[in-house]
């Protein structure tokens, strides 16, 4: 696997945070938050279909194709939809995508204290745990202090 998949940031979605959503519309990303990562947190195939089937339920696909930045690719949401729909339903598609081209097993929640994102791990032998190299430094250093401390 690459290091990027088409269509999907390796940093999936912060709860409760949509730039661009109309006021009133943040609980509702948030809720699609938490569906995301029940489907990263899942523990079975089957756990993982029922938990990613939910979150597609939210998702308003209206594929087309485009190259506007110079590359052909799928877009999934129509561009006047609103942001919060086309959040959903890109990383709904996306998502899906992952699961089913790659396996469940890919998708994982960060290990570092005080986060809880979710990422896509595209290492070769599926050992990320944290969803950034700056949650993974923090974590490094703080385990190393507390080691010089003891």
């Amino acid at each position: 696997m690459g290091a990027r998949l088409p269509g999907l940031p390796r940093r999936l979605v912060h709860p409760g945070h949509a730039p661009g959503a109309v006021p009133g519309e943040t609980h509702k990303a948030g809720a699609t938050a938490q569906l995301i990562r029940a489907v990263a947190l899942a523990q079975t195939q089957d756990d993982v279909l029922t938990r990613l089937n939910e979150l597609l339920t939210l998702a308003r696909p209206r594929p087309y194709a485009t190259d506007h930045d110079g590359e052909l690719h799928l877009h999934y949401a129509r561009p006047d939809a609103p942001v919060l729909e086309q959040l959903t339903t890109t990383v709904a598609m996306g998502l899906s995508q992952v699961v089913v081209q790659h396996g469940w097993q890919r998708l994982g929640v960060c290990s570092a204290e005080n986060c809880d994102d979710v990422y896509v791990d595209t290492s070769r032998n599926a050992s990320r745990r944290y969803c950034s190299n700056t949650c993974a430094s923090r974590s490094t250093v703080a385990a190393y202090r507390a080691r010089q401390k003891a």
